[in-house]
């Protein structure tokens, strides 16, 4: 609860709890409405009759569902914020000398560690926003692609409790969002992040999902027929 007392420190959990199972649900869920919508009701052909470019419709899908996502984190920034205000600051028990007491408290948070944290959850979120999409149009039903999209991220999370884990996308994106140790699992209901990674793996592995991604959906996007302008 002190970390979230200060403004920095509350975004800065919002940014984190994107960055996880709660960015995951609602950036993937948008992102299959947004991408899967067009190609289940036709309107996707239609629409190429005035943009003929899939990658120009692509990335204006991928760009709305980040703006709804960040004001999202702005919710969820005033909510934290304002729900920790409400709760006098903890105090450390009885028997904890002054030095103790230095090192119990959470240490504040800065603005700049702050517009870290939402930099790498906009990466995060554009890489769910991304499997969104590129699930609905393979399934070409929204609800369908929905289920896969989340569904197939939520069902496989146990499974980086055993020796697979660095080849599955939870365990590089909980590295690349730097989630305090230990709060992981209670908090942001992810995975256990590999210790001492650094930044240039993770961000590898995530630029490299989603552009896999993206490349997938504008494959499959651009394999619906689009429709010809009578003469």
């Amino acid at each position: 609860m002190a970390h979230l007392i200060s403004p920095a420190g509350a975004l800065q959990a919002a940014a984190w709890h994107h960055g996880a199972l709660l960015g995951l649900v609602f950036a993937a869920l948008l992102g299959a409405v947004l991408g899967g919508e067009g190609v289940e009701t036709g309107t996707w052909s239609l629409a190429r009759l005035h943009q003929a470019s899939v990658v120009r419709g692509l990335l204006w899908k991928i760009a709305a569902v980040l703006t709804a996502s960040c004001i999202s984190v702005l919710v969820t920034w005033a909510a934290l914020w304002g729900s920790a205000q409400l709760f006098e600051p903890p105090t450390p028990p009885p028997h904890v000398t002054w030095a103790q007491h230095i090192t119990w408290q959470a240490a504040p948070v800065g603005w700049a560690e702050t517009a870290e944290s939402c930099s790498r959850a906009v990466l995060a979120l554009s890489v769910y926003a991304a499997l969104g999409v590129c699930a609905a149009a393979a399934t070409r039903v929204v609800i369908a692609g929905a289920a896969v999209a989340v569904g197939g991220m939520v069902v496989t999370m146990p499974l980086v409790t055993t020796g697979i884990r660095s080849t599955l996308p939870h365990y590089w994106i909980a590295a690349w969002m730097e989630f305090p140790g230990g709060a992981q699992w209670e908090l942001y209901w992810w995975s256990s992040s590999p210790i001492g990674a650094g930044i240039g793996v993770p961000l590898t592995v995530m630029c490299a999902l989603l552009l896999l991604l993206l490349a997938a959906a504008w494959l499959l996007l651009r394999g619906e027929r689009a429709l010809t302008p009578r003469a």
